[in-house]
């Protein structure tokens, strides 16, 4: 648990991440129609799709900020990057978070590919994309008796993933008539 420094210069790293994270909400919700007419029926700002959007990424500024300086307020902003550094140091060491750092590494990668339609066609893009991610979790998390997986258990996996990706892409493409990503 942090306490005094640690947690007011973990305060102000979390604050300036809601800040970054509110901004992109606002970006977002710029792109969104603000009023206008849909259909035949004028809609004024505050019933268009971008105000609730708006509104949540303005609050995560505010909040970020209001966060960050308080943090800012307490300790300052000498020797941040250096316990920032150290941070991050340790929090690679530990096996539990290596492990979620992978996840985060795999969850990037999947959206990259399925953003890259790196196959040209979206229900093969999504099938493949998917199935590595898939079978690049399993094989992270699944260890019978504390070892990689056998051969036989591996190529399962593999068949699975495959399995359970085109299905949902055929599902969804398919029957429900919802556009891959």
């Amino acid at each position: 648990m942090l306490k005094g420094k640690s947690l007011r210069r973990a305060d102000i790293v979390s604050g300036v991440v809601f800040v970054l994270l509110g901004i992109a909400v606002l970006i977002g919700a710029s792109r969104m129609p603000i009023g206008g007419t849909y259909g035949g029926v004028d809609n004024p700002w505050y019933a268009s799709p971008a105000a609730f959007p708006f509104l949540i990424g303005g609050l995560f500024v505010l909040c970020g900020l209001s966060v960050a300086t308080n943090g800012i307020r307490k300790v300052g902003i000498a020797g941040l990057l250096g316990a920032c550094k150290r941070a991050a140091q340790r929090s690679v060491r530990e096996p539990t978070n290596r492990r979620g750092l992978s996840v985060l590494g795999l969850l990037c990668g999947y959206y990259i590919l399925l953003r890259a339609r790196w196959l040209g066609e979206p229900a093969l893009s999504y099938t493949v994309s998917s199935s590595l991610f898939l079978v690049c979790f399993a094989l992270l998390f699944f260890r019978p008796q504390n070892r990689f997986p056998k051969l036989w258990q591996s190529g399962a996996i593999v068949l699975g993933a495959l399995a359970i990706a085109a299905l949902v892409a055929h599902i969804f493409s398919e029957r429900l008539g919802v556009p891959l990503p």
